[in-house]
């Protein structure tokens, strides 16, 4: 799939979680499934425990290899940690050690990551920060920042759809 198509792709998804944040205050863990001339939209319920997004993960990846959709889109709501790149001023969430999770560093902050990957290998990815009234108070009402490019090494568990190999645990 050429890149245009690509940026096209995650523009559709964002609009989706901007659009979803705006009316309900939250984005529960959505996949976009995108067919030839149609797209798939599914909520899954709340994760309690890692086995059960592991399970759910690799649900996704048996239907990417049965339905063959040209792309998949992932958006969640999600806890970040910012630091810059060594060699850049790109943002990205740091890998810190136990047990500084994100959802307990000091430094983290509430974000609605998106992104996409085709078929055909491209990965596309965008973060926009969660702006509350209430700093801090994650039940307090939140608007969406500007979105922002992010690297696509950092997809984590609900990413790789169209791999081939299964993830070790």
């Amino acid at each position: 799939m050429p890149k245009t198509d690509m940026s096209k792709l995650l523009d559709e998804a964002k609009a989706f979680a901007a659009d979803l944040f705006g009316r309900t205050g939250a984005v529960p863990l959505t996949f976009i499934l995108f067919g030839r001339g149609r797209k798939a939209v599914v909520h899954a319920p709340d994760l309690p425990s890692d086995a059960v997004k592991d399970r759910v993960a690799a649900a996704v990846r048996e239907f990417a290899r049965r339905a063959k959709p040209v792309a998949i889109a992932t958006a969640c709501e999600s806890w970040m940690v910012m630091e810059p790149l060594a060699d850049t001023t790109t943002p990205r969430q740091a890998l810190d050690a136990p047990p500084l999770v994100p959802s307990e560093h000091p430094r983290r902050i509430e974000a609605v990551f998106v992104s996409v990957e085709s078929s055909t290998g491209g990965v596309e990815a965008a973060f926009a920060r969660i702006l509350r009234e209430q700093p801090g108070d994650e039940k307090s009402k939140g608007t969406l920042g500007p979105w922002e490019p992010m690297p696509t090494w950092l997809t984590g568990r609900f990413g790789g759809w169209f791999r081939k190999d299964e993830p070790k645990a």
